[in-house]
This record gives structure tokens, C-alpha cells and sequence, in this order.
């Protein structure tokens, strides 16, 4: 008898009969993910070959009348300054609603070196990007960047990326890059950064038309568009560099710059996404919210379990939602107002609550725990001090392996394990913090 995952094989024709099943499987296995990666390349080539691209992608903006700036745009500003960059002023993308994208130009003071802070909104997405630029006299033009971005095919760029780096990182490791041309490199023009930028973007472009991988769309040459020769080798390129990406796995689990509470759920797509793996009922439910409870939402981002748990505690309860992002407290309160809750108070806060000790039923900490780096161990003994001796902490991290869950939040001796679902934890206090 042999024994196999479909139980007890008996005789030869079972044999291969079974071991004809696995091999059915493989087979199948193979087939999607070969049409999923011929999907994957035809959209990335398609996206290549359509995408109308502009020498002149920025204009000058009036700071005070732009809208506020993301987390990793303040952060990436201000260590830029910090650092002893020149600012050299705002400007913004101009191409539609559906690109709402600003650039931030500084220049450090030898002139070397320009670097851009990207961020906004790009067709409804988070757009938040960061380049360094030095021109060699000799050789291509050295970036560093925090992003894959797009990837230079003509040489023209020697690009470099670090998957979430912060700024002081960047610096260093594009400085070193620097460093080995021995002061034989071109000074930025400060009185004119955009247009520096932008020769760099023509200079790219001349490139691609030279070798037959793009042509220009207008007579003014200053927008253009890839060929099909141009679509393809950018798609092998893109490739080559995600070979890169994945030795840079082990950073993914690092804090993004500008990373804070309610980074992963109020990020539009990805907020829909966790949405349908974890909808807010389930959240509720397994917690097991009633009417008159407290709840404390932790990093509340896209606000669907502050509202559903508002229902649930009723007139008699109460929702802390907190969050590091003002646009999202003012958010929640607005649909607060739109659907007649009034037992919602918002938070504004990365850590300190401002609650009295043990005056929280439940808090719900979900997708967030990634999001705070070294701050891990201040937020967890915060929210073992507002927690009642017999409240529940309900989280969830889908990031995260059941080891690096139970070691990063049970491994203080603040919280202790009650229940484990298929995506939910729910802990309880083991000692007062």
C-alpha cells in the first residue's frame, strides 16, 4: 500500500492513477501562472507603448494653496532640510484629475546634486517617490531613488534604488556613488532646477529616439511616446530590474518613510482590498462589540471599522478613532455626520492616546503593526494602559507570520493570547502596563 495525500493506494492502477492527478495539477499550476505572467507583460508593454510622455511635467505652485501634503512628503521635506538641502520651491503636475502629483526641488550646496520629492495622487493611487541626480562630466547620470520607477534602456541614467529608504540612507549611499568621480561633476543652475530637471528628462528622450525606441508626438518636442521596439525592451528592462527588487525583500518589512497609523488602510486600492479579506462585520463580531462598549480604533485609516462599530455600541457606547493623518480624522467625523453618528470622537496621534487607564472594552489594531518600526513596544504599552482587565485587543496583520505576531505582541508579557481565527487574534492582558 502507498500512502498519499488522497489516502490509501491499493494497487498499480491507483498508483498511476494518483501520481496522473499530481501531475494533472502541476500541469495546471503551470498554466496559470504562465497566463498570468503573459498578462502581466502585455499590460506592462501596452502600458509602455501607450503612455504619452512630457518633457515639461511640472509647473511652479503657490505652496499655500496646495492641498495637504501626504506623510511622506512632510517627512522626505523635512529631513531634507534637516540635512542641509536648499529649497528650491513647489511645483505641481498639470495634466488632468487624475494627476494631482507634486514635486519639491532641493539643491544640495555644492551644487552636485539635485534631488526631487515626488507625492500626491497618480489616477487615484498614492503617488510618493524620491530621486537623487548628479551629473558626471564623464558617463551616464547617476539616481538614486527609494523606487523601481521607471527604468532608464538607453544608458542615459545609472540608476540605483533602495525599497524604503529614508532620506538620510539615500543621501549616504548616493554621496558614496558620487564620491568615486572625484569632484569631476557638473553644478545644478539654482535659478533654474525646473529646467535642470527637465534637460535631464530631453536628454533621456533624444536617447530613445536615436536608437528607434520612441518618436516624438508634437513639433515642439516636448512630448513623446515609446515605439513597440522601445515598449519591448523597456518590459525586458523592468524585468531585469525586479530581479533587483527581490534581493531588497528583506526591506519591505522596514517603515516606509511617512509610514505612520492607518498607513496600509487608507491607501485607497489597498484599503478595498482589506476590506474584502476582512470585512469590517467580521471584525466586529469576532471581538465580540456590544451596545455600551468603548472602542478604541488604532490607526482607524479608511474608517469602516470606527463606523460599523459605532452601530454597534449604540447611543450608550462610544468610538475612539485615532489616527497621525488630519485629513482622515476630519474624514470620519464628516461620515460620522453623514449617517447621524454622534458617538465618534477622533484622535489625532501616532502613539499617546489621552485616555484615562483601563477605560477601553476593545481596541481594534489591525494592519498597523508593520507601520510602526521601532515604535512597536511605545504603542503596545499604551494600549495595555487604556485597556480594561477584561478587555480585548482584536488584530490582524496579514504581512506578518504567526511567529513574528506571537514574538511582537504576546513576546512583551503585555498581552497574552485568548483566540486565534484564520486571519484574526484576538489577545487580552496579562499584566498592566
Amino acid at each position: 500500500m502507498v500512502r498519499g495525500f488522497t489516502g490509501v493506494v491499493e494497487s498499480g492502477s491507483e498508483l498511476v492513477e494518483y501520481f496522473y492527478s499530481i501531475w494533472h495539477w502541476v500541469g495546471v499550476y503551470y498554466w496559470v501562472l504562465l497566463i498570468i505572467a503573459a498578462v502581466f507583460a502585455i499590460v506592462l508593454i501596452s502600458a509602455y507603448k501607450f503612455d504619452r510622455c512630457y518633457i515639461r511635467r511640472f509647473k511652479p505652485a503657490d505652496e499655500t494653496k496646495l492641498p495637504s501634503p501626504s506623510f511622506y512628503t512632510r517627512e522626505m521635506n523635512e529631513k531634507a532640510r534637516e540635512l542641509g538641502f536648499e529649497h528650491c520651491g513647489w511645483y505641481v503636475q498639470d495634466r488632468g484629475r487624475l494627476f494631482q502629483c507634486t514635486a519639491t526641488f532641493w539643491l544640495w550646496p555644492d551644487k552636485l546634486t539635485l534631488l526631487l520629492v515626488g507625492g500626491g495622487k497618480l489616477i487615484g493611487l498614492d503617488y510618493k517617490t524620491t530621486f537623487l541626480y548628479s551629473k558626471p562630466v564623464e558617463g551616464a547620470v547617476l539616481v538614486t531613488s527609494d523606487q523601481i520607477g521607471e527604468v532608464s534602456i538607453t544608458g542615459v541614467f545609472d540608476k540605483e534604488f533602495l525599497v524604503h529608504a529614508d532620506l538620510e540612507e539615500l543621501w549616504k549611499h548616493h554621496k558614496s556613488r558620487v564620491a568615486f568621480f572625484e569632484g569631476k561633476v557638473e553644478k545644478f543652475n539654482r535659478s533654474d532646477v525646473l529646467g535642470e530637471y527637465e534637460s535631464l528628462l530631453r536628454r533621456y528622450a533624444n536617447a530613445l529616439i536615436e536608437h528607434g525606441l520612441a518618436r516624438w508626438l508634437d513639433k515642439g518636442r516636448e512630448e513623446w511616446r515609446h515605439t513597440i521596439k522601445g515598449s519591448l525592451q523597456g518590459y525586458i528592462n523592468f524585468r531585469r530590474e525586479s530581479r533587483k527588487f527581490t534581493k531588497q525583500r528583506k526591506r519591505l518589512s522596514r517603515r516606509a518613510p511617512g509610514e505612520r497609523i492607518g498607513g496600509f488602510r487608507s491607501t485607497g486600492i489597498f484599503a478595498r482590498i482589506h476590506e474584502l479579506l476582512l470585512p469590517p462585520s467580521e471584525i466586529i463580531e469576532d471581538a465580540g462589540v456590544k451596545s455600551g462598549d468603548v472602542v478604541l480604533d488604532f490607526g482607524c485609516g479608511d474608517w469602516n471599522c470606527t463606523i460599523a462599530a459605532a452601530k454597534a455600541v449604540g447611543a450608550g457606547g462610544k468610538v475612539y478613532a485615532l489616527d497621525a493623518h488630519p485629513d482622515v480624522c476630519e474624514a470620519v467625523m464628516k461620515r460620522a455626520k453623514k449617517k447621524g453618528l454622534r458617538n465618534i470622537e477622533t484622535i489625532q496621534s501616532d502613539c499617546m492616546t489621552g485616555l484615562s487607564n483601563g477605560c477601553v472594552d476593545i481596541i481594534f489594531f489591525h494592519e498597523i503593526l508593520h507601520a510602526l518600526g521601532d515604535g512597536q513596544e511605545k504603542v503596545l504599552k499604551e494600549l495595555n494602559r487604556v485597556l480594561k482587565s477584561d478587555g480585548v485587543l482584536s488584530f490582524s496583520e496579514h504581512g506578518m507570520q504567526e511567529e513574528e505576531i506571537m514574538a511582537s505582541v504576546a513576546g512583551g508579557g503585555l498581552f497574552r493570547l485568548l483566540k486565534k481565527g484564520e486571519d484574526l487574534y484576538r489577545f487580552v492582558k496579562a499584566v498592566d502596563g
